[in-house]
């Protein structure tokens, strides 16, 4: 291991994990230097709990701010950022927090968290002009032609309704008594701009629109719809998806 390659470990290991000591010989000056890098420690931890903490408010208010302050501290020891840009920092953050003892029984917690997750990434997009059906029609007709969507819609399935959930966090007005039944919940989450919307789509439509992001032609995504419900009607989901001003480019192989 070079010389550099040493120094990096032993400094990330004082800042992420707090082992100022393996670090002692690379410091100089004062009566106990290793207290300056502590305050580097402290930091790293307090700051990413605290993206942590704003990054996920829905589920602070779910579980607790206790359990997910503490959940947060060994997030970020045990996952520190593999990114520059902290908005990128904490997807995983649902999944450890509900495989934590005492909340791993809440089976729906990580699907409220990743639908969390996805608000806020939308909310920070950028529309660009919906195009319209005349400037789509033509390539439409094409077996191969595939549609770009709006940088700022994702596609959320769930077996649990938990954008129910997230309406009652963001209109602040839940109701005293509230039974959360399993069930199959198929979401669109759109934003732009510090905006979004969450909506509900049943089966077939969600699938076409979630195959039509993933790439796949209309043609090929209107096949999968139908075999997701046989009276699937391509033609009027297509309609809808350009009135809503989803389709941000259309492609065709010719």
């Amino acid at each position: 291991m070079s010389p550099l390659t040493e120094t990096q470990r032993l400094v990330r290991r004082a800042v992420v994990l707090g082992d100022t000591e393996a670090a002692r010989a690379l410091l100089v000056g004062g009566e106990d230097p290793t207290k300056r890098l502590a305050i580097h420690h402290r930091h790293y931890r307090a700051s990413l709990v605290r993206t942590l903490l704003d990054r996920f408010p829905a589920l602070t208010w779910l579980v607790g701010s206790e359990a997910v302050t503490s959940a947060a501290i060994s997030y970020v020891t045990e996952h520190p950022p593999i990114t520059p840009s902290l908005s990128e920092f904490g997807q995983s953050f649902p999944t450890y927090l509900a495989e934590r003892p005492g909340l791993d029984a809440l089976g729906y917690l990580t699907a409220f968290g990743e639908l969390e997750w996805h608000v806020g990434t939308v909310s920070i997009a950028v529309d660009v002009p919906g195009l319209t059906i005349e400037s789509i029609v033509a390539a439409a007709n094409q077996d191969d032609a595939t549609l770009a969507l709006q940088p700022g819609v994702r596609y959320v399935h769930a077996a649990w309704p938990v954008h129910e959930l997230m309406r009652f966090f963001l209109s602040g007005s839940a109701p005293d008594r509230y039974e959360l039944r399993r069930e199959d919940a198929w979401i669109e989450v759109r934003g732009a701009r510090g905006e979004f919307h969450i909506h509900s789509l049943d089966a077939s439509a969600w699938v076409f629109r979630r195959e039509l992001q993933a790439g796949k032609s209309i043609a090929s995504a209107a096949e999968i719809a139908a075999d997701v419900d046989a009276g699937f009607d391509a033609g009027a989901a297509l309609g809808r998806i350009i009135a809503a001003g989803l389709v941000a480019a259309v492609h065709s192989a010719e």
